[in-house]
């Protein structure tokens, strides 16, 4: 449930509690489908772009998520 310090007080608590936060998820191929289940596992709600995604799905995407994550190639189109 918690991650622990390495540095500081041992045993001390430092993180945040992910169960019931919202992540983004931008690229939905093989790693950010990963990425879901696992996001999933934790109780996270799981929110996801892809390429064919439009630009208000984006923007809310990023407006809505506690935690984004980027899984795309550095291409031309997504730069």
């Amino acid at each position: 449930r918690h991650v622990f310090a390495s540095r500081g007080k041992i045993g001390e608590p430092v993180g945040s509690e992910l169960h019931s936060k919202t992540i983004g998820i931008i690229g939905r191929g093989k790693v950010g489908s990963c990425v879901a289940a696992a996001a999933q596992g934790f109780g996270m709600n799981v929110l996801s772009t892809n390429s064919m995604s439009s630009r208000a799905e984006f923007e809310s995407l990023l407006r809505e998520s506690h935690v984004v994550t980027i899984h795309c190639p550095l291409t031309p189109l997504t730069k």
